[in-house]
């Protein structure tokens, strides 16, 4: 792999991380309402995902994106501190130690298996219906506003 030094770099920050992930997750799970804790998990995720990326490193980027954009949802406060979301989360961080193991199809799109467990960790933690619900309100609001500029015009 091109830039060996630099993705051997990259691994061990990304190790670092993982370690300070799963420290800050056992933090949270006894403090659930602390926002300085939540937003410690979702930075982790984010560095996790745009340096993947920079080094080509897709597989790591997509899966640590599909894991931010739930703890984004959290961080907002569309979902809440779980048992499953602390333990999904634990899972990713898991998954991603396995990725940093071999880097031989890091440009791969994400496998069945992985792709299988970010559905159940969306189902599980309440992220997929926060998606839908955020849809419906959207699409409500155009519908509103369209209603309203088609009803200026009348007389």
């Amino acid at each position: 792999m091109k830039n060996d030094k630099f993705i051997e770099t990259f691994k061990e920050e990304a190790l670092e991380l993982l370690g300070t992930l799963e420290t800050t997750l056992l933090e949270l799970e006894e403090n659930p309402e602390d926002k300085e804790l939540i937003s410690a998990v979702f930075r982790v995720m984010h560095t996790i995902k745009g340096s993947a990326a920079m080094f080509g490193l897709d597989k790591i980027s997509s899966f640590a994106h599909e894991v931010e954009s739930i703890l984004t949802a959290l961080r907002e406060g569309r979902i809440s501190v779980t048992t499953d979301l602390i333990g999904n989360t634990l899972t990713a961080r898991d998954h991603i130690l396995e990725m940093l193991e071999d880097f031989s199809d890091a440009s791969d799109p994400l496998s069945e298996n992985l792709s299988a467990f970010l559905e159940a960790f969306r189902v599980a933690t309440g992220f997929a219906a926060s998606v839908r619900k955020d849809a419906a309100d959207e699409v409500s609001s155009v519908s509103s506003a369209a209603d309203s500029h088609a009803g200026s015009g009348r007389k």
